[in-house]
């Protein structure tokens, strides 16, 4: 192998495929990122046997060859190279990389790619493709609802479903909190589809596509597997492709979850409720994280108050607007609520609510396709 290449791609791509490798692992390839020299590009491989990532950089290619290198030594390595040209090389039948610059250069000690896992395929698959602010839309609102590691196996993922209706639903919950985001598919695939996809895989595929233009969805009906194609509305060479397995399982129905017709409800401003709730959070978090949100439809008027017996307390006020209903006193997970607020890229919500003890439906007023359900904390009155 032997190829030239700028230091800033490289650098940004051994970051991306670090994502997708376990440095821990017995496996040594689950550790390494594979090269490939060939055409006019350097190819990228890693995988942690769950989730796969190929991504592709433009370079001088002089010779083509393979090889699997430690993906952290060699990440490390070049983000303390200068910004210019790195020669890379290594002889056939060796497995020793070699980094050249500037006068100087670096051996990495390889290993054969015969060994590397292969990436897992998506047979016959069923495609449709989403801008990058659809796709982040649809997939921010709903992620941060995912249940954590000892959660339900199948509430640790993402719902991506398409109906018959040519919507795509997204949704995640995690027993105390759920949402759902509908978005209307303007070339809808030929066939529904329904996957749970691990919550790491849509963090990954939603970090890296800041930079695109599109996000292209390749799954099939029967599959065990899902590929996602981040880069422009035309397939290219060095668009970004993330390989997952699914979950297995049924995910549980969520729509029977979501009521939109409570009694009462208040429409707030969510950067000033955002301010708010911060504070109410700082006296909070020695009483997991509750704050009590009172509603009072009479005066348009919303008290958030938080307390702790060991620190003090707070009490914040602020208006509201298109309220109705009977004055409401409701008890949350703060933390929870500042997790909301911080993804729905919107100016208002509206908070709904039947009883303090009954689950709070919150939504956006100009967008009807989303819905964000909340559990109250049941607090003990003295």
């Amino acid at each position: 192998m032997k190829a030239i290449c700028l230091q800033e791609p490289l650098d940004q791509t051994l970051q991306n495929t670090m994502k997708f490798t376990t440095t821990k692992s017995p496996i040594t390839m689950t550790r390494d990122v594979l090269i490939e020299a060939r055409g006019g590009a350097l190819h990228f491989t890693a995988t942690n046997l769950e989730m796969a990532i190929q991504a592709s950089i433009p370079a001088d290619v002089q010779e083509e060859g393979t090889l699997a290198v430690p993906n952290k030594l060699l990440m490390e390595l070049v983000k303390t190279l200068p910004r210019d040209q790195l020669n890379l090389d290594s002889e056939n039948g060796d497995t020793t990389l070699r980094v050249n610059w500037e006068g100087a250069h670096a051996s990495v000690n390889g290993e054969s790619p015969g060994y590397f896992p292969p990436v897992p395929t998506v047979d016959n698959p069923v495609r449709f493709q989403l801008s990058v602010a659809e796709f982040r839309r649809a997939v921010n609102r709903v992620l941060f609802c995912a249940a954590g590691e000892k959660g339900r196996p199948i509430l640790t993922g993402i719902l991506l479903q398409v109906n018959d209706r040519d919507e795509l639903v997204t949704a995640a919950a995690d027993g105390f909190r759920l949402a759902r985001q509908v978005t209307v598919l303007e070339n809808p695939p030929a066939a529904a589809l329904e996957l749970v996809i691990p919550a790491q895989t849509m963090t990954e595929v939603q970090r890296m596509a800041n930079h695109a233009e599109a996000v292209e969805i390749l799954a099939s009906g029967t599959g065990k597997n899902v590929k996602f194609r981040i880069g422009g509305e035309e397939p290219q060479d060095t668009d970004v492709r993330v390989t997952s397995t699914l979950l297995e399982g049924n995910y549980p129905e969520l729509s029977g979850l979501i009521n939109r017709d409570m009694p009462n409800a208040t429409v707030m401003d969510i950067a000033e409720l955002n301010r708010a709730a911060r504070r109410a959070n700082i006296f909070a978090q020695d009483d997991a994280h509750t704050v009590r949100i009172n509603m009072d439809p009479r005066r348009n008027h919303v008290v958030i108050d938080s307390e702790s017996k060991e620190v003090g307390s707070s009490r914040v006020s602020m208006m509201s607007r298109e309220t109705r209903g009977q004055p409401i006193e409701i008890a949350i997970n703060c933390k929870y609520f500042l997790d909301l607020l911080g993804n729905l890229s919107a100016a208002e919500l509206v908070m709904e609510t039947e009883s303090a003890t009954s689950p709070a439906r919150i939504g956006i007023p100009e967008d009807e396709d989303y819905d964000h359900v909340m559990m109250p904390i049941r607090v003990l009155t003295p």
